[in-house]
């Protein structure tokens, strides 16, 4: 992924607010393909991402999630909100995220 290609104009402003957060604090991710990854025990709970005891592998970082929201000025709960308003814009639903084998794998259309 390359935060520089992201439709930033197209996300909530909160969405956009996070990008800008996330490239003021680690620099290094703009204007290059970075891996970014969700390792952990990610889950859907009442139709919503719950990312309890999860962990966010950006390159060779690994950060959990608790930290990565707290870089972003967020709360754990805001930034689960944040994803699944992406989720949301890029039309899956809960029901495109499944859980297999302790990995994230989500499915669906992609506009």
């Amino acid at each position: 992924m390359n935060l520089s290609e992201l439709p930033r104009e197209s996300l909530p402003a909160q969405g956009q607010q996070a990008i800008e957060q996330l490239t003021n604090t680690f620099p290094f991710l703009a204007n290059r393909d970075v891996y970014l990854g969700i390792e952990g025990s990610p889950k859907v709970v009442d139709g919503a991402l719950s990312l309890d005891d999860t962990h966010v592998k950006i390159g060779q970082l690994n950060l959990p999630i608790a930290s990565v929201a707290s870089q972003l000025g967020l709360s754990q709960s805001e930034l689960e909100q944040q994803i699944d308003s992406l989720l949301v814009q890029r039309g899956l639903t809960p029901a495109d995220v499944r859980i297999i084998d302790g990995k994230i794998v989500i499915t669906g259309a992609n506009p």
